[in-house]
């Protein structure tokens, strides 16, 4: 497989921020601006994040980068409450 931090193009890997520490990929979700929120940029930047995993990977973690890191039915694209209830980012 190829090696996630460079097959995003310089768009989308500005949207995401990856960390690799053994077998565990650490994924930022980096729209801190707009609480995170998914649009198609970042939908393709995470599709092209998986679709690229280093080998050896053998978890990934995904957050939200920045003082509020979620932002449930704050999007730019589509509707983000259709996927997300806030109470899973209440507590976060």
């Amino acid at each position: 497989m190829g090696n996630a931090a460079t097959a995003a193009t310089a768009g989308q890997s500005a949207l995401l921020k990856l960390e690799i520490s053994g077998a565990v990929l650490t994924v930022g979700l980096n729209r801190p601006a707009k609480r995170n929120a998914l649009n198609d940029g970042i939908m393709l930047a995470i599709q092209d994040c998986f679709s690229n995993l280093p080998e050896g990977i053998g978890a990934v973690v995904i957050h939200g980068i920045g003082e509020r890191r979620c932002g449930t039915g704050y999007s730019t694209g589509f509707n983000t409450a259709a996927c997300l209830s806030s109470r899973h980012c209440g507590a976060l």
